[in-house]
């Protein structure tokens, strides 16, 4: 997956999601550096905290 490409991400979570067992859990290690509930944030606004 490419993190910072929106599409590429859903279709590897798409993925994960669609073989035995499925998906437990997944964590975003990219690095990025902001204060507030990410849950929250919108694509554009990771994108604009990455940058």
């Amino acid at each position: 997956m490419d993190a910072t490409d929106t599409a590429s991400s859903e279709r590897g979570m798409a993925e994960a999601h669609s073989q035995p067992g499925g998906l437990d859990i997944s964590f975003n290690n990219a690095g990025i550096g902001s204060s507030g509930i990410h849950e929250l944030m919108s694509h554009e606004d990771v994108a604009r905290f990455s940058t």
